[in-house]
Protein backbone atom coordinates (compact mmCIF):
# COMPACT_ATOMS: atom_id res chain seq x y z
CA UNK A 1 0.00 0.00 0.00
CA UNK A 2 2.95 2.53 1.09
CA UNK A 3 3.96 1.92 -2.64
CA UNK A 4 1.17 2.50 -4.59
CA UNK A 5 0.25 5.76 -2.22
CA UNK A 6 4.13 6.97 -3.63
CA UNK A 7 3.30 5.70 -7.22
CA UNK A 8 0.21 7.43 -7.29
CA UNK A 9 1.83 10.75 -5.96
CA UNK A 10 4.82 11.01 -8.68
CA UNK A 11 2.36 10.68 -11.25
CA UNK A 12 0.33 13.66 -9.59
CA UNK A 13 4.26 15.24 -9.78
CA UNK A 14 4.27 15.90 -6.27
CA UNK A 15 7.42 15.81 -5.11
CA UNK A 16 8.89 13.34 -2.38
CA UNK A 17 9.82 14.98 0.59
CA UNK A 18 8.50 15.32 4.38
CA UNK A 19 6.47 12.47 5.53
CA UNK A 20 6.66 10.77 1.82
CA UNK A 21 10.56 10.80 2.49
CA UNK A 22 10.02 8.61 5.50
CA UNK A 23 7.76 6.12 3.75
CA UNK A 24 10.59 5.91 0.89
CA UNK A 25 13.15 5.17 4.37
CA UNK A 26 10.73 2.92 5.70
CA UNK A 27 10.59 1.09 2.88
CA UNK A 28 14.61 0.78 2.22
CA UNK A 29 14.57 -0.78 5.79
CA UNK A 30 12.27 -3.45 5.26
CA UNK A 31 14.51 -4.39 2.03
CA UNK A 32 16.75 -7.35 2.08
CA UNK A 33 20.37 -7.06 2.13
CA UNK A 34 20.52 -8.81 -1.28
CA UNK A 35 18.41 -5.87 -2.77
CA UNK A 36 14.71 -7.61 -2.74
CA UNK A 37 12.02 -7.49 -0.70
CA UNK A 38 11.02 -10.57 0.84
CA UNK A 39 7.31 -11.59 1.63
CA UNK A 40 5.62 -9.48 4.36
CA UNK A 41 2.86 -10.85 6.28
CA UNK A 42 4.35 -14.20 5.95
CA UNK A 43 7.62 -16.16 7.43
CA UNK A 44 8.55 -17.41 3.73
CA UNK A 45 12.13 -16.71 2.67
CA UNK A 46 10.67 -16.45 -1.01
CA UNK A 47 10.99 -12.47 -2.29
CA UNK A 48 8.38 -10.83 -3.28
CA UNK A 49 8.46 -10.31 -7.30
CA UNK A 50 5.84 -7.68 -7.44
CA UNK A 51 7.06 -5.41 -4.72
CA UNK A 52 10.56 -5.51 -5.74
CA UNK A 53 9.54 -4.57 -9.11
CA UNK A 54 7.20 -1.99 -8.24
CA UNK A 55 9.80 -0.61 -5.91
CA UNK A 56 12.19 -0.10 -9.20
CA UNK A 57 9.72 1.56 -10.75
CA UNK A 58 8.46 3.89 -8.31
CA UNK A 59 12.16 4.57 -6.12
CA UNK A 60 14.41 4.29 -9.17
CA UNK A 61 15.98 7.48 -8.16
CA UNK A 62 16.86 6.24 -4.46
CA UNK A 63 18.19 2.84 -6.01
CA UNK A 64 22.21 2.92 -5.68
CA UNK A 65 23.08 1.97 -9.10
CA UNK A 66 25.01 -1.89 -8.58
CA UNK A 67 22.12 -3.09 -6.60
CA UNK A 68 19.41 -2.54 -9.06
CA UNK A 69 21.28 -3.97 -12.31
CA UNK A 70 21.70 -7.39 -9.31
CA UNK A 71 17.85 -6.68 -8.72
CA UNK A 72 17.03 -6.05 -11.95
CA UNK A 73 19.22 -9.24 -13.44
CA UNK A 74 17.07 -11.32 -10.42
CA UNK A 75 13.74 -10.13 -12.18
CA UNK A 76 15.01 -10.82 -15.78
CA UNK A 77 15.99 -14.73 -14.30
CA UNK A 78 13.09 -14.99 -12.90
CA UNK A 79 10.59 -13.78 -15.66
CA UNK A 80 13.11 -15.93 -18.06
CA UNK A 81 12.30 -19.07 -16.11
CA UNK A 82 8.43 -18.42 -15.88
CA UNK A 83 8.28 -18.48 -20.20
CA UNK A 84 10.63 -21.58 -20.12
CA UNK A 85 8.84 -23.51 -17.95
CA UNK A 86 5.39 -21.82 -19.10
CA UNK A 87 4.23 -21.67 -15.09
CA UNK A 88 4.26 -19.06 -12.61
CA UNK A 89 5.53 -19.44 -9.26
CA UNK A 90 3.51 -15.51 -8.74
CA UNK A 91 1.48 -14.94 -11.41
CA UNK A 92 0.09 -11.81 -10.00
CA UNK A 93 3.55 -10.01 -10.46
CA UNK A 94 3.84 -11.17 -13.91
CA UNK A 95 2.58 -7.35 -15.34
CA UNK A 96 5.02 -5.69 -12.70
CA UNK A 97 7.94 -7.96 -14.28
CA UNK A 98 7.50 -7.29 -17.65
CA UNK A 99 6.84 -2.98 -17.11
CA UNK A 100 10.01 -2.94 -15.22
CA UNK A 101 12.18 -4.78 -17.20
CA UNK A 102 10.71 -3.23 -20.36
CA UNK A 103 11.31 0.37 -19.31
CA UNK A 104 14.81 -0.80 -18.55
CA UNK A 105 15.55 -2.17 -22.34
CA UNK A 106 15.95 -5.64 -20.84
CA UNK A 107 13.53 -7.70 -22.94
CA UNK A 108 14.05 -8.40 -26.49
CA UNK A 109 10.78 -8.20 -29.26
CA UNK A 110 11.13 -11.69 -28.52
CA UNK A 111 11.31 -11.82 -24.96
CA UNK A 112 8.52 -9.27 -24.76
CA UNK A 113 5.71 -11.33 -27.03
CA UNK A 114 6.17 -14.34 -25.05
CA UNK A 115 6.09 -12.54 -21.61
CA UNK A 116 2.73 -10.40 -22.75
CA UNK A 117 1.12 -13.88 -24.35
CA UNK A 118 1.89 -15.42 -20.85
CA UNK A 119 0.11 -12.45 -19.19
CA UNK A 120 -2.32 -12.62 -21.36
CA UNK A 121 -3.56 -15.98 -21.08
CA UNK A 122 -4.00 -15.75 -17.44
CA UNK A 123 -6.70 -14.03 -18.55
CA UNK A 124 -10.10 -15.30 -17.41
CA UNK A 125 -12.57 -15.57 -20.13
CA UNK A 126 -14.77 -13.03 -18.46
CA UNK A 127 -12.12 -10.40 -19.01
CA UNK A 128 -10.70 -10.49 -15.47
CA UNK A 129 -7.43 -11.65 -14.04
CA UNK A 130 -7.43 -13.48 -10.52
CA UNK A 131 -6.09 -16.64 -8.89
CA UNK A 132 -9.17 -18.09 -7.77
CA UNK A 133 -11.63 -15.60 -7.96
CA UNK A 134 -11.78 -12.07 -10.26
CA UNK A 135 -9.91 -9.90 -8.93
CA UNK A 136 -10.89 -5.94 -9.71
CA UNK A 137 -7.18 -4.57 -8.83
CA UNK A 138 -5.06 -7.62 -10.71
CA UNK A 139 -7.33 -6.65 -13.37
CA UNK A 140 -6.57 -2.85 -13.44
CA UNK A 141 -2.99 -3.42 -13.00
CA UNK A 142 -2.32 -5.66 -15.90
CA UNK A 143 -4.44 -3.39 -18.06
CA UNK A 144 -2.18 -0.54 -16.62
CA UNK A 145 0.90 -2.44 -17.39
CA UNK A 146 0.19 -3.97 -20.76
CA UNK A 147 -1.05 -0.12 -21.86
CA UNK A 148 2.45 1.18 -20.73
CA UNK A 149 4.13 -0.95 -23.11
CA UNK A 150 3.25 1.47 -26.36
CA UNK A 151 5.05 -0.38 -28.30
CA UNK A 152 2.09 -3.22 -28.02
CA UNK A 153 -1.23 -1.14 -27.54
CA UNK A 154 -1.84 -1.84 -30.97
CA UNK A 155 -1.07 -5.52 -31.41
CA UNK A 156 -3.02 -5.81 -27.77
CA UNK A 157 -6.29 -4.20 -29.27
CA UNK A 158 -5.81 -6.47 -32.19
CA UNK A 159 -5.48 -9.33 -30.17
CA UNK A 160 -8.11 -8.54 -27.82
CA UNK A 161 -10.51 -7.63 -31.50
CA UNK A 162 -9.85 -10.88 -32.83
CA UNK A 163 -11.00 -13.22 -29.70
CA UNK A 164 -13.89 -11.03 -29.99
CA UNK A 165 -14.58 -11.64 -33.33
CA UNK A 166 -13.83 -15.51 -32.72
CA UNK A 167 -16.60 -15.59 -30.36
CA UNK A 168 -18.56 -13.91 -32.50
CA UNK A 169 -18.09 -16.22 -35.21
CA UNK A 170 -18.57 -19.48 -33.60
CA UNK A 171 -22.03 -18.23 -31.96
CA UNK A 172 -23.13 -17.49 -35.81
CA UNK A 173 -22.10 -21.06 -37.20
CA UNK A 174 -22.46 -23.34 -34.38
CA UNK A 175 -25.77 -24.24 -35.55
CA UNK A 176 -24.81 -25.33 -38.49
CA UNK A 177 -22.24 -27.04 -37.53
CA UNK A 178 -24.03 -28.66 -34.64
CA UNK A 179 -26.88 -30.03 -36.64
CA UNK A 180 -23.97 -32.23 -39.23
CA UNK A 181 -22.56 -33.42 -35.70
CA UNK A 182 -25.87 -34.34 -34.61
CA UNK A 183 -26.72 -36.50 -37.95
CA UNK A 184 -23.25 -38.01 -37.87
CA UNK A 185 -23.06 -39.07 -34.26
CA UNK A 186 -26.78 -40.88 -34.63
CA UNK A 187 -25.68 -42.68 -37.50
CA UNK A 188 -22.60 -43.46 -35.46
CA UNK A 189 -24.76 -44.72 -32.60
CA UNK A 190 -26.96 -46.99 -34.54
CA UNK A 191 -23.57 -48.40 -36.07
CA UNK A 192 -22.76 -49.45 -32.49
CA UNK A 193 -25.60 -52.29 -32.47
CA UNK A 194 -24.14 -54.14 -35.47
CA UNK A 195 -20.46 -53.51 -33.87
CA UNK A 196 -21.13 -54.89 -30.71
CA UNK A 197 -23.32 -57.44 -31.53
CA UNK A 198 -26.06 -57.12 -29.04
CA UNK A 199 -29.40 -58.65 -29.15
CA UNK A 200 -31.68 -55.33 -29.78
CA UNK A 201 -31.26 -51.66 -30.16
CA UNK A 202 -31.27 -49.69 -26.76
CA UNK A 203 -30.25 -45.96 -26.93
CA UNK A 204 -28.71 -46.00 -23.50
CA UNK A 205 -26.67 -49.09 -23.84
CA UNK A 206 -25.66 -47.80 -27.17
CA UNK A 207 -24.98 -44.20 -25.61
CA UNK A 208 -23.01 -45.54 -22.92
CA UNK A 209 -20.29 -47.61 -25.40
CA UNK A 210 -20.14 -44.84 -27.74
CA UNK A 211 -19.15 -43.00 -24.50
CA UNK A 212 -16.61 -45.15 -23.04
CA UNK A 213 -14.86 -45.74 -26.56
CA UNK A 214 -13.90 -42.20 -26.30
CA UNK A 215 -13.39 -41.67 -22.96
CA UNK A 216 -11.06 -43.96 -21.35
CA UNK A 217 -7.25 -44.44 -22.03
CA UNK A 218 -5.77 -46.76 -24.65
CA UNK A 219 -4.49 -48.95 -21.90
CA UNK A 220 -7.59 -49.62 -20.14
CA UNK A 221 -9.94 -52.44 -20.56
CA UNK A 222 -13.48 -51.29 -21.51
CA UNK A 223 -15.25 -54.34 -21.19
CA UNK A 224 -16.19 -54.86 -17.40
CA UNK A 225 -17.62 -51.71 -17.69
CA UNK A 226 -19.60 -52.48 -20.54
CA UNK A 227 -20.33 -55.55 -19.30
CA UNK A 228 -21.98 -53.78 -16.07
CA UNK A 229 -24.12 -51.40 -17.86
CA UNK A 230 -25.59 -54.06 -20.37
CA UNK A 231 -26.13 -55.94 -17.03
CA UNK A 232 -28.40 -52.88 -16.02
CA UNK A 233 -30.21 -51.72 -19.30
CA UNK A 234 -31.34 -55.73 -19.75
CA UNK A 235 -32.64 -56.06 -15.82
CA UNK A 236 -34.33 -52.33 -15.76
CA UNK A 237 -34.93 -51.56 -19.38
CA UNK A 238 -35.26 -47.97 -19.02
CA UNK A 239 -37.63 -45.82 -21.28
CA UNK A 240 -36.99 -42.48 -20.25
CA UNK A 241 -34.76 -39.69 -18.60
CA UNK A 242 -36.25 -40.09 -15.44
CA UNK A 243 -36.62 -43.76 -15.69
CA UNK A 244 -32.72 -44.13 -16.25
CA UNK A 245 -31.79 -41.64 -13.40
CA UNK A 246 -34.09 -44.09 -10.69
CA UNK A 247 -33.16 -47.06 -12.11
CA UNK A 248 -29.13 -46.65 -12.57
CA UNK A 249 -28.86 -45.04 -9.11
CA UNK A 250 -30.92 -48.31 -7.80
CA UNK A 251 -28.50 -50.63 -9.83
CA UNK A 252 -25.68 -49.30 -8.93
CA UNK A 253 -26.25 -48.75 -5.01
CA UNK A 254 -27.41 -52.31 -5.43
CA UNK A 255 -25.01 -53.83 -7.66
CA UNK A 256 -22.15 -51.29 -8.41
CA UNK A 257 -21.11 -50.73 -4.85
CA UNK A 258 -20.03 -54.08 -4.28
CA UNK A 259 -17.21 -54.04 -6.86
CA UNK A 260 -16.44 -50.11 -6.58
CA UNK A 261 -14.06 -48.54 -5.09
CA UNK A 262 -15.79 -44.90 -6.21
CA UNK A 263 -16.35 -44.30 -2.33
CA UNK A 264 -17.21 -40.50 -2.81
CA UNK A 265 -19.57 -40.27 -6.03
CA UNK A 266 -21.54 -43.67 -4.03
CA UNK A 267 -21.79 -41.14 -0.81
CA UNK A 268 -23.86 -38.61 -3.19
CA UNK A 269 -25.38 -41.15 -5.16
CA UNK A 270 -27.18 -42.21 -1.92
CA UNK A 271 -27.49 -38.69 -0.95
CA UNK A 272 -29.35 -37.76 -4.07
CA UNK A 273 -31.37 -41.16 -4.25
CA UNK A 274 -32.79 -40.25 -0.54
CA UNK A 275 -33.82 -36.72 -1.46
CA UNK A 276 -35.39 -38.36 -4.65
CA UNK A 277 -33.36 -35.80 -7.12
CA UNK A 278 -34.12 -38.00 -9.94
CA UNK A 279 -37.65 -36.60 -10.12
CA UNK A 280 -36.04 -32.94 -10.60
CA UNK A 281 -32.27 -33.30 -11.25
CA UNK A 282 -32.04 -36.36 -13.04
CA UNK A 283 -29.11 -35.80 -15.07
CA UNK A 284 -27.24 -35.13 -11.76
CA UNK A 285 -28.43 -38.40 -10.14
CA UNK A 286 -27.28 -39.83 -13.90
CA UNK A 287 -23.72 -38.27 -13.46
CA UNK A 288 -22.85 -39.58 -10.29
CA UNK A 289 -23.98 -42.70 -11.02
CA UNK A 290 -21.76 -43.15 -14.17
CA UNK A 291 -18.84 -41.82 -11.61
CA UNK A 292 -19.40 -44.33 -9.52
CA UNK A 293 -18.55 -47.05 -11.68
CA UNK A 294 -14.97 -48.46 -11.49
CA UNK A 295 -12.54 -47.40 -13.51
CA UNK A 296 -14.71 -44.50 -14.40
CA UNK A 297 -13.51 -40.08 -14.74
CA UNK A 298 -14.98 -37.31 -15.44
CA UNK A 299 -14.67 -37.45 -19.42
CA UNK A 300 -16.99 -40.74 -19.96
CA UNK A 301 -19.71 -38.43 -17.61
CA UNK A 302 -19.07 -35.79 -19.55
CA UNK A 303 -19.24 -37.65 -23.02
CA UNK A 304 -22.04 -39.69 -21.50
CA UNK A 305 -24.14 -36.98 -20.60
CA UNK A 306 -23.51 -35.17 -24.32
CA UNK A 307 -24.75 -38.77 -26.04
CA UNK A 308 -27.72 -38.48 -24.03
CA UNK A 309 -28.62 -35.07 -25.32
CA UNK A 310 -28.17 -36.35 -28.84
CA UNK A 311 -30.52 -39.57 -28.28
CA UNK A 312 -33.20 -38.36 -26.31
CA UNK A 313 -35.33 -35.26 -26.22
CA UNK A 314 -33.92 -33.75 -23.36
CA UNK A 315 -36.54 -31.70 -21.29
CA UNK A 316 -35.68 -27.57 -22.15
CA UNK A 317 -35.42 -27.17 -17.88
CA UNK A 318 -32.40 -29.62 -17.87
CA UNK A 319 -30.45 -29.14 -21.46
CA UNK A 320 -28.40 -26.58 -19.64
CA UNK A 321 -27.25 -28.91 -17.24
CA UNK A 322 -26.00 -30.80 -19.66
CA UNK A 323 -21.85 -30.28 -20.08
CA UNK A 324 -19.45 -29.92 -22.91
CA UNK A 325 -17.03 -33.13 -23.15
CA UNK A 326 -13.64 -32.32 -23.95
CA UNK A 327 -11.24 -34.49 -26.92
CA UNK A 328 -8.27 -33.66 -28.58
CA UNK A 329 -10.26 -32.57 -31.62
CA UNK A 330 -11.93 -29.82 -29.71
CA UNK A 331 -8.69 -28.66 -27.77
CA UNK A 332 -6.82 -28.29 -30.91
CA UNK A 333 -9.22 -25.74 -32.76
CA UNK A 334 -9.96 -23.65 -28.96
CA UNK A 335 -6.02 -23.79 -29.01
CA UNK A 336 -5.64 -23.04 -32.71
CA UNK A 337 -8.19 -19.72 -32.47
CA UNK A 338 -6.54 -18.60 -29.41
CA UNK A 339 -9.64 -19.02 -26.58
CA UNK A 340 -7.91 -21.69 -24.16
CA UNK A 341 -4.17 -21.90 -22.94
CA UNK A 342 -4.08 -25.69 -21.40
CA UNK A 343 -1.50 -27.13 -24.62
CA UNK A 344 -2.59 -30.44 -25.66
CA UNK A 345 -0.19 -32.82 -24.11
CA UNK A 346 -1.21 -31.56 -20.35
CA UNK A 347 -4.58 -31.51 -21.67
CA UNK A 348 -4.89 -35.33 -21.98
CA UNK A 349 -2.78 -35.85 -18.69
CA UNK A 350 -5.45 -33.66 -16.53
CA UNK A 351 -8.32 -33.59 -18.10
CA UNK A 352 -9.72 -31.87 -14.85
CA UNK A 353 -7.57 -28.91 -15.88
CA UNK A 354 -8.89 -28.02 -19.24
CA UNK A 355 -12.34 -29.56 -19.07
CA UNK A 356 -12.46 -26.18 -16.08
CA UNK A 357 -11.52 -23.76 -18.84
CA UNK A 358 -13.92 -24.91 -21.69
CA UNK A 359 -16.73 -25.43 -19.82
CA UNK A 360 -16.28 -21.53 -18.58
CA UNK A 361 -15.91 -20.63 -22.30
CA UNK A 362 -18.94 -22.86 -23.24
CA UNK A 363 -21.05 -21.15 -20.60
CA UNK A 364 -19.90 -17.52 -22.02
CA UNK A 365 -21.07 -18.33 -25.51
CA UNK A 366 -24.36 -20.13 -25.02
CA UNK A 367 -25.52 -20.16 -21.38
CA UNK A 368 -28.92 -22.26 -22.61
CA UNK A 369 -26.93 -25.10 -23.95
CA UNK A 370 -23.14 -25.28 -23.20
CA UNK A 371 -22.62 -28.50 -24.91
CA UNK A 372 -23.11 -27.27 -28.40
CA UNK A 373 -19.24 -25.54 -28.31
CA UNK A 374 -18.41 -29.35 -28.99
CA UNK A 375 -19.66 -28.84 -32.44
CA UNK A 376 -16.30 -27.25 -33.13
CA UNK A 377 -14.68 -30.39 -33.09
CA UNK A 378 -15.65 -31.04 -36.45
CA UNK A 379 -13.34 -28.40 -37.50
CA UNK A 380 -10.03 -30.29 -37.16
CA UNK A 381 -11.51 -33.48 -38.70
CA UNK A 382 -12.97 -31.24 -41.39
CA UNK A 383 -10.90 -28.70 -42.25
CA UNK A 384 -7.23 -28.99 -40.26
CA UNK A 385 -5.82 -32.47 -41.70
CA UNK A 386 -5.25 -33.49 -44.75
CA UNK A 387 -3.22 -32.17 -47.93
CA UNK A 388 -4.86 -28.67 -47.77
CA UNK A 389 -5.16 -27.75 -44.25
CA UNK A 390 -8.02 -25.00 -43.63
CA UNK A 391 -9.11 -25.76 -47.58
CA UNK A 392 -11.82 -28.53 -49.01
CA UNK A 393 -11.26 -28.64 -52.81
CA UNK A 394 -15.17 -29.46 -54.01
CA UNK A 395 -16.58 -29.18 -57.64
CA UNK A 396 -17.68 -25.82 -57.21
CA UNK A 397 -14.41 -24.56 -56.36
CA UNK A 398 -12.90 -24.26 -53.02
CA UNK A 399 -14.60 -23.96 -49.65
CA UNK A 400 -12.74 -22.59 -47.23
CA UNK A 401 -12.81 -22.93 -43.11
CA UNK A 402 -15.02 -20.73 -41.23
CA UNK A 403 -12.62 -19.17 -39.51
CA UNK A 404 -9.97 -18.94 -41.73
CA UNK A 405 -9.43 -15.14 -41.89
CA UNK A 406 -9.22 -15.48 -38.27
CA UNK A 407 -6.65 -18.14 -37.34
CA UNK A 408 -3.33 -17.73 -37.19
CA UNK A 409 -2.38 -20.74 -38.52
CA UNK A 410 -4.67 -20.56 -42.01
CA UNK A 411 -2.67 -21.88 -44.77
CA UNK A 412 -3.96 -20.92 -47.88
CA UNK A 413 -1.35 -20.43 -49.81
CA UNK A 414 -1.05 -23.63 -50.68
CA UNK A 415 -3.39 -24.06 -53.32
CA UNK A 416 -3.38 -20.47 -54.70
CA UNK A 417 -6.37 -19.16 -52.33
CA UNK A 418 -5.67 -15.85 -51.17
Amino acid sequence: MTLDVLMSTSKLGIPIDGKLKRAVDALFRARSPDGVWRRTFTRSKTWDVEITSKALLTLDDYINELMRVRTLDLISKWLSSCIITRSCDQPWALGWAIRVLYENNLLNEKQLNEAINMLIGLQSNSGYWGIFEENLELTFDNLMNLLAIKDHEKSLMNEISRIANVKARIVSVINELYSDMVDYLKEDLVNLTKRNTVRETNVFRNAFIWAVERSLFRKQDPRPLIELFNNYTEEYKPKTLYDHAYTIARYVLDKVAEVSNRHVALGWLLRYFKLNLWRSAPLLVIEKAIAAFPNSNQKLCDTYMFALSIALNIPKEHIRKIPCPVDRNLIEILRKLGLITTPIMIAIKNYNKVRNEVQMLAKELFPNSPFKLYALSMIPRRWCRGPTPCVKPSRKGYNLCPFHDLCPYFKGDSIGVS
